[in-house]
C-alpha cells in the first residue's frame, strides 16, 4: 500500500513539475529540446553517412 501511495505521489509531483516547467520555462526548454533534437539528428546522420549511397 505504501508502494502504491509512493507511485501516486510521484505521478502527481511529476505532473505538477511538467505543468510548472511548461508554464514557467517553456521558452528555454523549447530551445534546449530543439538543440538536443538537432544534435541527435546530426549524430545519427554522421553515423549513417558511410552507408548512404552516392556520398
Amino acid at each position: 500500500m505504501l508502494y502504491i501511495n509512493t507511485i501516486n505521489l510521484f505521478r502527481t509531483r511529476y505532473k505538477a513539475r511538467v505543468i510548472i516547467s511548461f508554464t514557467a520555462h517553456t521558452f528555454e526548454q523549447t530551445i534546449i529540446c530543439i538543440i538536443v533534437y538537432i544534435f541527435i539528428r546530426e549524430l545519427i546522420y554522421e553515423q549513417n553517412k558511410p552507408y548512404l549511397p552516392g556520398s
